[in-house]
């Protein structure tokens, strides 16, 4: 069956400045040296890893608060022309748009009893009640889809008209759907999903497992050409650990119609120590893939052919916390899980959220980035397709982790993935999340260069913007040794932002971290072999 496409998108790449500058990073002092070791490969992910979500969440329902506003996909701008040109730059990505309300999506089309009247739509806004998905609104969300070319992964409602747990969901209005948009948008929707998070009862794995036969019998029919087919992910599993036998149960029978597995993961251990104590704890941040790795295990016993993709991720259930998971600090717990599940061959991370909620990267109302929204940037740009084994040793009491990824010298975005032969190049990401004044100087171990004597490479570190770390800001180190903010033009188009250029010795490669700062380190002759992808469509 299907796996990935690859294509780079080469909008979004980056560009190597060679400076001549050598400069201090802060009047910080330097602590005792931390290792962190590179090694082998550890995995390969998507070219679309670093991903993001939408949600149908309504602006008036009264649990949500002031989270989503008009941010769901019923009445989210999609003709922003900043939320567009931000979105662009983040590519290549897919684009999940699901969350818990997908199950009450109705479409209308083939007249649905739901949406059977002009009044019925209109209120489909509000809360409650169905969400009916007039044929014009998706044809703005293709639109959207076509002008940012993320991939648009889509998940259908799998709960339509099923009465209980253990009976089948009615296909007819997903059918005429589907058929509606291969005969209109046939390249616009790269997979489908169906439902959300069903393993908390609302439907049984088998029941489920045949739903998704029927979808996929679907797809198959009104795309005939297997090549042109979009996949089909799911089942869209949340906290599996709390019930172990429905995951396994569902693969049993769905695996010959999925191309993917698909979980999703919240943390709230990390959100409450950081919003109620302004402290950051390396111990919660690291355990915040604790159910996603659980998952990826049972998909590995039962369907190992199976890529797993975190479909849903986010740093707080809910919608995130105001004044928290907005802001800078907010970037640690994204940057370690960026790391951590790509080094575990989770091949993509949907964050929660690209705009809505408290925890979005793209600010509701106003349509400007928050600070993960160039964390996001940076790491796209950056970061390739194939991760290396890191390894932290040295100072115990140290808040520095990193992370180290092949990166192409013939793709600036990092993300070629070329199909076997040799990539050149290494990034390493950084983040020192303590809160002293003491800076780390962190020892970079393993990288191989062909040679000896110096190398140059490319560092590029972010802060909060001014002495609050819970800022709304992030600001970058620039050749000259100032901090310039970080921002984007009028339209939404973020600029380029070049990394200091620094000569080091090949023997004896350091990388001074302040104190509540993130940096990527490129190092573009650094020798990191590649191995043949698995994740194209035709391979």
């Amino acid at each position: 069956m299907a796996a990935f496409q690859t294509v780079v998108l080469m909008h979004g790449q980056v560009i190597i400045w060679v400076l001549a500058a050598s400069i201090v990073i802060d009047p910080v002092m330097a602590s005792g040296n931390v290792e962190l070791t590179v090694g082998g490969v550890s995995a390969e992910v998507a070219l679309e890893y670093r991903s993001f979500t939408a949600d149908w969440c309504r602006h008036n329902n009264p649990k949500d608060g002031d989270r989503w506003k008009y941010a769901g996909m019923m009445t989210l701008d999609l003709q922003n022309v900043k939320l567009r040109n931000l979105a662009k730059a983040l590519t290549p990505a897919m684009w999940r748009v699901g969350g818990s309300p997908e199950d009450s999506v109705v479409y209308v089309i083939g007249n649905p009893p739901e949406c059977n009247t002009s009044q019925a739509i209109r209120k489909s806004y509000s809360y409650p009640g169905p969400l009916c998905l007039t044929m014009e609104r998706w044809k703005e969300i293709l639109d959207f889809v076509d002008y940012t070319s993320v991939r648009l992964v889509f998940g259908l409602n799998g709960l339509y008209q099923r009465h209980s747990h253990d009976q089948n969901f009615n296909s007819t209005n997903a059918r005429e759907f589907l058929r509606y948009t291969s005969e209109n948008f046939p390249s616009s929707v790269y997979a489908f999903e169906l439902s959300n998070e069903d393993n908390h009862g609302q439907a049984d794995p088998d029941k489920l497992a045949e739903d998704f036969g029927t979808v996929r019998k679907f797809i198959n029919e009104f795309w005939p050409v297997e090549s042109e087919r979009p996949l089909l992910f799911g089942p869209d599993v949340g906290r599996s650990r709390h019930h172990p036998k429905w995951l396994p149960s569902f693969l049993t029978i769905a695996d010959p119609y999925l191309n993917g597995t698909t979980c999703h993961s919240y943390c709230n251990a990390y959100t409450e120590d950081l919003c109620q104590h302004a402290v950051v704890k390396q111990s919660a941040l690291e355990k915040c893939d604790v159910n996603i790795t659980y998952i990826a295990a049972v998909v590995d016993t039962v369907s190992p052919h199976l890529p797993v993709l975190a479909g849903e991720v986010g740093p707080h259930s809910h919608g995130g916390v105001n004044a928290c998971t907005n802001t800078f600090p907010n970037a640690f717990w994204y940057l370690q899980m960026l790391g951590s599940l790509s080094q575990k061959g989770v091949v993509a991370f949907a964050r929660s959220t690209l705009i809505g909620g408290w925890y979005e990267m793209i600010h509701k109302t106003s349509f400007e980035p928050n600070p993960d929204y160039f964390l996001a940037l940076f790491w796209g740009r950056l970061m390739g397709r194939v991760h290396l084994k890191t390894n932290i040793d040295g100072n115990p009491s140290s808040a520095v982790q990193g992370f180290a990824s092949c990166q192409s010298l013939t793709s600036a975005s990092g993300n070629s993935g070329a199909s076997g032969g040799t990539v050149a190049g290494v990034t390493v990401a950084l983040y020192n999340n303590g809160n002293s004044m003491t800076a780390e100087t962190v020892m970079l171990r393993g990288l191989e260069f062909g040679g000896s004597g110096s190398v140059h490479c490319i560092e590029t570190h972010v802060r909060a913007s001014g002495p609050d770390q819970f800022s709304w800001h992030a600001e970058m180190l620039q050749s000259s040794g100032n901090w310039t903010k970080l921002a984007v033009g009028a339209d939404g188009t973020p600029l380029e932002y070049a990394g200091v250029t620094m000569e080091k010795s090949a023997s004896l490669l350091t990388v001074d971290m302040r104190p509540m700062s993130y940096a990527f380190v490129h190092f573009p002759t650094a020798i990191c072999p590649s191995r043949q992808t698995r994740w194209n469509r035709s391979g």
